[in-house]
């Protein structure tokens, strides 16, 4: 079972459930003929009017969703039980991005360049550290496996390298082209052994990179599709790319070709998500995505298909 998390403007938090959807997803990724009749509605789950403005940015951890606001507070809400859990209060603007790892620790940053790690093991979400950069953060990811390092990117055009085990900044780099998104590539799509990848996302620009040495495995220059907004990783060799035009772009790393939807939405895609059809799978997937005019939509995607690309599932 699969559920997606949405948090809006109108200071809503809402979740959907892809329910019993295994079936219908494998009926599609196999080009079944009567695979439109599988498509369906996503399944509300909840729906809760929260904070006092507009919300900005979400993460969660499995267990508590986290959304960051414009009121300079963070909304907590227990995954679990449905419920809202508070508050984290500490920033003095708006909260711009948020990130978890596991159930250890939090991240958050802010329009006023205010960094922020709290204790998520309780449910108090005690803050641990804060730090004062000159520019507006607009993205943070926490690498994945050990937790020891978090990325950030920022309106200067900066990504800064953080060691979360001695809480300090250990290095910044200042890219030409301004980033506003970094991420990490997650756990289940690493190769054993593997170097730490990462990508930067800019308005016209997909740049994947090693950490060791800073050097890029692909680069992808996606011109005339309209700015680039999100991005995330599918598994080792694919990354899913949105814009403000409505479009969604699969980038092939091995190869360095991008497969295009174009008009998947009508307006600007805010958010992306990239999830396993089930825990086993390597090459099936849902891709999830979230437009400025309130529609949420599923894509299914098999990696290994002769004719790869992104096949419409559903939608709220």
């Amino acid at each position: 079972m699969i559920e997606i998390y949405v948090s809006t403007y109108e200071r809503y938090v809402i979740g959907y459930r892809l329910a019993d959807h295994g079936s219908k997803l494998n009926q599609i990724l196999e080009r079944d003929p009567n695979a439109i009749e599988s498509k369906r509605k996503l399944d509300l789950l909840f729906r809760i009017h929260s904070a006092v403005t507009s919300l900005r940015c979400s993460a969660n951890n499995s267990k508590v969703l986290a959304c960051g606001s414009a009121d300079e507070a963070i909304y907590l809400f227990d995954l679990l039980e449905r419920r809202e859990l508070g508050a984290a209060r500490f920033h003095s603007a708006t909260v711009t991005c948020l990130d978890f790892f596991k159930h250890k620790l939090m991240l958050s940053g802010a329009s006023d360049g205010g960094l922020c790690i709290w204790d998520a093991v309780s449910n108090n979400f005690a803050l641990i550290k804060q730090f004062r950069v000159k520019h507006a953060f607009s993205s943070i990811s926490v690498e994945p496996s050990l937790g020891k390092v978090a990325l950030t990117t920022d309106a200067g055009g900066y990504l800064k390298v953080w060691d979360l085990e001695s809480c300090v900044l250990a290095y910044s780099l200042r890219v030409a082209w301004k980033p506003h998104t970094v991420l990490w590539m997650n756990e289940s799509s690493k190769r054993e052994a593997t170097e730490n990848v990462f990508l930067l996302l800019g308005d016209s620009i997909l740049d994947v990179r090693k950490l060791s040495n800073g050097r890029s495995v692909a680069i992808f220059e996606l011109q005339n599709l309209g700015t680039l907004t999100c991005a995330k990783f599918v598994n080792r060799d694919s990354v899913v790319v949105s814009t403000a035009s409505g479009h969604l772009v699969l980038a092939c790393l091995n190869d360095g070709k991008s497969i295009e939807l174009r008009n998947a939405h009508s307006s600007r895609i805010k958010g992306l998500a990239v999830v396993k059809n089930a825990p086993e799978s390597e090459s099936e997937f849902v891709v999830v995505s979230a437009s400025s005019d309130g529609y949420v939509k599923a894509w299914a995607l098999n990696t290994e298909s002769e004719n790869i690309g992104l096949e419409f599932f559903g939608s709220d």
